[in-house]
C-alpha cells in the first residue's frame, strides 16, 4: 500500500474514448503511475481534478464540448495544482506559446510513444517544463531567423531551458 502513495497520480481528458482508454491501459503498466481518472468530458474533469488532486492531467487541446484552452483556463481558476501536459495532435506554434502562456508544463504530440511520455509524465512531476522535439523545431520553424532567436529566449522565460538541445 505504501508504494502505491509514491506512484503518480494522472487524470486523463480527451474525448476520444479510445485514446483515453489506451493510454489508461499503457500507463497502467508502468508501476510509477496510477491513473485516478480518464474523462471525456471538461466539465467533469475539472470536478474530478479538484476532488482527488492529481499530480499530471494529461489533457487534449480539441475537444466538443470544452477546448483544452477552456479547460486550464478553468483549471487555474480553482483549487488545483497539478500539472498539465498536452497531449494533442496539434501543433500550430500559436497554440502552443497561449497554452504555455496558460499555465501548461507540457506539450507533446499524439505521436509520442509510451516510454518517451513516461520520461515527460516524470520530468513535469519533477517540476520540469517539457516541449517535445517535434513541437521546438514547429515553433523554430515557424519564425524568421530574425526572430528565431526571440522564440528561443521566449520559451527559455517560460521555464524550458533546454529549448536548443531537445
Amino acid at each position: 500500500m505504501e508504494a502505491s502513495l509514491n506512484k503518480v497520480s494522472i487524470l486523463i481528458l480527451d474525448d476520444h474514448k479510445l485514446i483515453r482508454d489506451t493510454w489508461n491501459f499503457i500507463l497502467d503498466l508502468d508501476p510509477r503511475f496510477t491513473v485516478v481518472a480518464n474523462c471525456g468530458n471538461g466539465e467533469e474533469a475539472l470536478k474530478l481534478a479538484q476532488q482527488l488532486q492529481p499530480q499530471v492531467i494529461l489533457l487534449d487541446l480539441v475537444m466538443a464540448n470544452m477546448s483544452g484552452f477552456e479547460f486550464i483556463s478553468r483549471l487555474n481558476k480553482i483549487d488545483v495544482n497539478s500539472k498539465v501536459i498536452i497531449l494533442s495532435s496539434l501543433d500550430n506554434p500559436d497554440d502552443v506559446v497561449l497554452i504555455l502562456k496558460l499555465g501548461a508544463w507540457g506539450y507533446v504530440t499524439k505521436t509520442i510513444r509510451p516510454e518517451q511520455m513516461f520520461e515527460v509524465i516524470i520530468r513535469v512531476n519533477n517540476g520540469k517544463k517539457h516541449l517535445s522535439n517535434e513541437i521546438k523545431q514547429r515553433l523554430i520553424a515557424a519564425y524568421s531567423e530574425n526572430d528565431a532567436e526571440n522564440v528561443l529566449v521566449s520559451l527559455q522565460e517560460f521555464g524550458l531551458d533546454d529549448v536548443k538541445n531537445g
